[in-house]
């Protein structure tokens, strides 16, 4: 249970930068966390999810852009989705899929759920203008995975999930607080008080998705944390594209 500090906070500071760098790549190639150990070293690395989802949403929305530019705007959305679901292997969505069909017991809802946020993402991109379109899958892909770590920090874990429990121990104010850090300079830097807004939109997004969590089970699991980083990935999209339809952006 994350009650347990001493033995988390030891697997972190035991974990090398090396295991930290193979957690990072298992997470990110969406493969399950394969022991506490490795769960203890992604902890290590959860500083660097940021700048990482940061990366993943630039590469994302230029080929996407790229892609439209050559097809249409619809395609175009389609790769930028694709890849920037994929730069997390697909895990964000799946385990989004797995609390959906866990909760409702619905094998159906499993599938709907995921697909619809994709979808949701998709009609975001085409909505945004061309001007912001980059600017709101960079905060996608860096605001999603900021999202993961706030809610792992200093959270219970629910019955049955050593794993979890690994990671949320091995979480410390150093990594969250780094995580936290450049997640704010990089939307400051990527869209000036836009950025903060959606910063601000997302951490109360992760907030509230993490004390229903706790209500619910107890404590957060591995579906949880990636659940709510799907949520707060489509919650920039979504905002940006609402806010220049309102201003009545081009």
């Amino acid at each position: 249970m994350a009650g347990e500090p001493e033995s988390g906070s030891s697997a972190a500071t035991a974990a090398s930068p090396g295991a930290a760098l193979r957690a990072l790549a298992s997470f990110f190639a969406g493969r399950p966390l394969a022991d506490e150990a490795e769960a203890a070293a992604l902890a290590r690395g959860t500083a660097a999810l940021p700048v990482l989802g940061a990366l993943a949403g630039f590469i994302a929305a230029r080929v996407g852009g790229w892609v439209g530019a050559s097809t249409t705007a619809e395609i175009g959305a389609v790769v930028t989705v694709l890849l920037l679901t994929g730069s997390s292997g697909g895990r964000f969505l799946r385990e989004l899929g797995g609390l959906a069909g866990r909760a409702s017991s619905s094998p159906g809802l499993a599938r709907f759920v995921p697909a619809l946020v994709f979808a949701a993402e998709g009609v975001a991109i085409l909505e945004l203008p061309a001007s912001l379109r980059i600017v709101a899958v960079v905060l996608a892909g860096l605001l999603g995975r900021w999202a993961f770590v706030v809610q792992a920090y200093g959270s219970l874990v629910a019955e049955g999930h050593p794993r979890a429990a690994a990671l949320v121990r091995g979480l410390e104010f150093r990594e969250f607080g780094l995580a936290s850090v450049s997640a704010m300079a990089l939307a400051l830097v990527v869209a000036n008080a836009l950025g903060l807004l959606a910063l601000m939109l997302v951490a109360a997004l992760a907030i509230g998705f993490r004390i229903a969590v706790h209500h619910g089970q107890g404590g957060v699991s591995q579906d949880t944390l990636g659940a709510g980083a799907a949520v707060a990935e489509l919650a920039p999209l979504a905002f940006l594209a609402g806010l220049a339809h309102l201003l009545g952006a081009s």
